[in-house]
């Protein structure tokens, strides 16, 4: 800024002080009594329940916020806050979803508006944690909330162009959960704080005032913290009644109240890399009459720059301001007095921090679209704000493209109900869609998946459907729609380019081999463990003595001649080894079991009584055993290609997923084996549990497993559930995806898989965690499906894990997924590593020693 470029605003005093009092009284008395019908302003206490109003010191009237908000709870602070003014009883907290907001409409397009969201916690949830989180303007960031005292009253300013209606977002950010207590709009003159830009409030200040911080006559109702003796020796005039001028106005207390100084005034405030500069606004009036001379002469000095040169004349005011931001790398203001004659002065400030809204948006057809899918159908959905953004935190059910992140696509739509972002299945034919499919849907003309299973519709389908070109993957099913099926799906589903599901159309079979493998694996341990609970349970009630029956018993001579005196090692751990032998003319795995302690042999008598019982041709076959003097031997069949964690360097496998009632508790890509067909077969009994018969909910246990698969929540609580097996199969499904081992170095220090992925996922490199060593085509797609059900696998709480009809569901839904993309379409070829892409350097393996050892 030049010299002389801060512009100067004067105005005199009313000169018949007699004709001033009566004045003052009548426009106080008139403001008194309209205080109530400010037009444009929108009071809002937030958790007031609806229909309740309460009454502000001003006489603002406030209503409930429910209106406003489809989300939220309605909160009271704790019985030692009651005392605090009456607009901060109540409150509104978010526990749940990322994302909430308030829709506040009708506002005027085009037109200037305060925004202020005051904040008050009282320990309304009976933690006493102070919580940290974000409030948004639309898509944009405005404030981080930090609660520094459960009785102090935060508030937060923003002066923005609206459109017709404006969202107010309070976002999580890991710092505990969001709240609010009062939300405000104030309209405002086009001609007040001109500009295009955001100006978020940084500081508002009455100098020389210990009063109120809000008066009736500030037509704005702008708070302005009273600031006593902290710039100079206070002075105070009543006398003088000045507002400044039409295009600045200003509450006449602001220039009754000053403070000056033998000293220059100085007050600064931190820079804001984010920030595009800052508007300062300083108010001065003449309060004192030196002498002969009517002027106080100052000079205004900003982060060292003289910027101005100026009177103030007796009884008159004066504002200093620019209409372009201020822009430095530190700010600081200095008032100084042009000669000794006088003392610098000062009544009060205002500054801003100039903002640019980045302008973006959902496509507006898509928004549009969504809204009238919500109004057709009830929905009660949190489906307020933009659909997309801010990224992190779509609406609902939605999955969204970021190709052009100035206006982002909506590409999937899943009409089922989805509870802190784990998605759970239900039948919503009382609460969700009821009707014929509207045409709506139509519209989201970049839609890729559509999922409206398990609703009410009725009806028949709309040939509009057909038409969407993006479109891959439409469920319809458990519905009640009626009629013959539109030509233009059936045609799209004939081509190969759309996957539909109806209650009246068969969709393709999948013939993927390399998917079918995966599957194959999956479906192993779901029998499996299906299969040993069975015999568990049945030993159980029968009460039968754990004891060895049937003929296929060797003696320990016989194996060892069989394998060479137990030479040929193919396998093994901590506990024994794994031999190739030829045993009767048939090749045989052997497994010989070490350091005979008394927890081995339970772990060995419960394998074979387990694979005595149960056969099927995804479980590794059980020949025989040997159990003589102080040897423990177990017989299976040879499983030629050995285990998949040896096979993983170079193959593209997809998805998997298991949650029976019994915990395996050591489920890794060592007990999976593949023979020379790749047939997947689960092996290794020897850890697992049944559940709480009465309740099949936990089991408390001594931890048990492969570092790397086990359970972190299982680590710390020795409790066992069905969601630890999730994990460990969360942990397999990235070692296939990726080609890694569950444990890795990063910068010479360990880091685990799930971490690892999830990094990358987040910052968008799914390719980062794809091994890039396989060879052929994948579907971006249905890949990025299974690394999504793989993270949430490895969720560190267990509840947040899916369940394993999810898991399958997801694997199906990744397999034609996989079908319906071309060859030209949705496939990427890959071709070398990417892990340079990611964080991880000097990446290296680590060999997980086994607690208990691998067998």
């Amino acid at each position: 800024m030049e010299e002389g470029r801060m512009r100067v605003a004067v105005q005199k005093t009313w000169s018949n002080f007699h004709l001033l009092a009566v004045l003052y009284l009548v426009i106080f008395l008139v403001a008194s009594s309209t205080v109530n019908a400010k037009p444009g302003f929108i009071n809002l206490n937030c958790g007031l329940p609806n229909d309740s109003t309460t009454t502000d010191e001003l006489g603002y009237v406030y209503t409930s916020d429910d209106q406003y908000i489809d989300s939220g709870e309605i909160k009271s602070v704790a019985s030692q806050f009651i005392s605090n003014p009456t607009m901060y009883q109540t409150l509104r907290s978010f526990p749940s979803y990322g994302r909430n907001c308030y829709d506040l409409k009708p506002l005027i397009q085009g037109k200037r508006y305060l925004f202020r969201a005051s904040f008050m916690y009282g320990n309304y949830d009976g933690q006493n944690i102070l919580p940290i989180f974000d409030i948004y303007l639309g898509v944009d960031p405005w404030y981080t909330v930090k609660i520094d005292n459960a009785s102090h009253i935060l508030w937060t300013e923003i002066i923005v162009t609206a459109n017709t209606s404006v969202n107010v977002c309070l976002v999580r950010t890991g710092g505990g959960i969001p709240f609010i207590s009062v939300l405000e709009v104030r309209p405002l003159p086009d001609e007040i704080y001109n500009g295009t830009s955001w100006l978020i409030t940084q500081m508002r200040t009455n100098t020389g005032s210990m009063g109120p911080s809000r008066f009736t006559d500030d037509a704005f109702d702008r708070i302005w913290t009273p600031e006593y003796n902290g710039y100079g020796t206070p002075i105070r005039n009543t006398s003088v009644y000045l507002t400044g001028r039409p295009d600045f106005p200003v509450p006449a207390a602001i220039f009754q109240t000053a403070e000056f100084s033998s000293t220059p005034i100085r007050f600064s405030w931190p820079a804001d890399d984010q920030a595009d500069g800052f508007f300062i606004f300083l108010y001065f009036s003449g309060l004192i009459q030196y002498g002969n001379s009517e002027a106080s002469n100052m000079t205004v000095d900003i982060s060292g720059k003289l910027i101005c040169t100026f009177s103030v004349g007796y009884m008159k005011s004066m504002t200093l301001y620019d209409d372009q931001p201020l822009r430095y790398d530190a700010y600081s203001v200095s008032i100084s007095a042009t000669n000794g004659s006088t003392r610098p002065s000062i009544n009060g400030f205002e500054v801003y921090k100039a903002y640019k809204a980045t302008g973006y948006a959902t496509y507006s057809q898509d928004t549009d679209a969504l809204v009238a899918i919500k109004d057709s159908y009830h929905l009660q959905k949190n489906w307020v704000g933009d659909p997309c953004l801010p990224q992190g935190y779509f609406w609902d059910g939605l999955n969204c493209s970021f190709s052009n992140p100035a206006a982002p696509r909506v590409i999937s739509l899943l009409i089922y109900s989805r509870a802190d972002r784990l998605f759970a299945y239900r039948d919503l034919s009382n609460s969700g869609l009821e009707g014929p499919i509207t045409d709506y849907f139509a519209q989201l003309t970049a839609i890729q998946s559509l999922n409206l299973s398990g609703n009410n519709l009725k009806g028949p389908i709309p040939d509009s459907l057909g038409k969407i070109k993006s479109l891959t993957s439409l469920d319809l099913t458990h519905n009640h729609l009626s009629g013959p099926v539109p030509s233009s799906l059936v045609e799209r589903q004939k081509n190969g380019q759309l996957v539909l599901r109806t209650d009246n159309l068969d969709t393709p079979k999948p013939n993927h081999m390399l998917l079918i493998i995966l599957l194959v694996v999956a479906s192993a341990v779901i029998l499996a463990l299906v299969i040993a609970l069975y015999t568990y349970l049945r030993r159980r009630n029968a009460d039968e003595p754990l004891v060895f029956k049937g003929d296929h018993t060797f003696t320990s001579t016989e194996l060892a001649e069989a394998t060479d005196n137990f030479q040929r090692v193919i396998g093994g751990g901590g506990s024994g080894y794994v031999y190739h032998g030829l045993l009767r003319g048939s090749e045989v795995a052997v497994k010989k079991l070490n350091n005979l302690t008394n927890q081995l042999a339970k772990q060995f008598a419960a394998e074979i009584t387990s694979l005595m019982r149960v056969h099927h041709k995804n479980l590794v076959s059980f020949i025989g055993y040997c159990s003589d003097k102080n040897n423990m031997i177990i017989i299976y069949e040879y499983m030629a290609k050995g285990t998949l964690q040896k096979l993983l360097s170079g193959l593209e496998y997809l998805h998997t997923g298991c949650s029976p009632p019994i915990i395996h508790r050591d489920i890794k890509t060592s007990n999976i084996l593949l023979n020379e067909n790749f047939e997947a077969k689960l092996a290794d009994f020897g850890l697992s549990k049944a559940e709480n018969h009465d309740g099949f909910n936990s089991m408390v246990t001594a931890v048990a497993g492969t570092p790397g698969y086990i359970d972190p929540e299982y680590s710390i609580t020795c409790t066992a559930t069905v969601k630890s097996d999730v994990y460990s199969f969360g942990v397999v499904l990235l070692e296939i995806i990726s080609g890694q081992r569950p444990i890795l170095f990063s910068a010479g220090k360990p880091l685990h898989i799930a971490q690892w992925a999830k990094s990358l996922l987040y910052t968008g490199d799914l390719l980062g965690i794809v091994d890039g060593r396989i060879e052929g085509r994948y579907s971006i797609k249905s890949i990025r499906r299974v690394a999504d059900v793989a993270v949430r696998c490895t969720s560190d709480r267990g509840e947040d894990r899916p369940t394993m009809t999810f898991i399958v569901q997801e694997l199906k839904e990744a397999l034609q997924m996989d079908l319906s993309d071309s060859v030209d379409e949705g496939y990427t070829f890959a071709s070398g590593s990417r892990t340079e892409q990611s964080e991880i350097t000097d990446l290296s393996f680590i060999d997980a020693p086994t607690a208990p050892p691998a067998r």
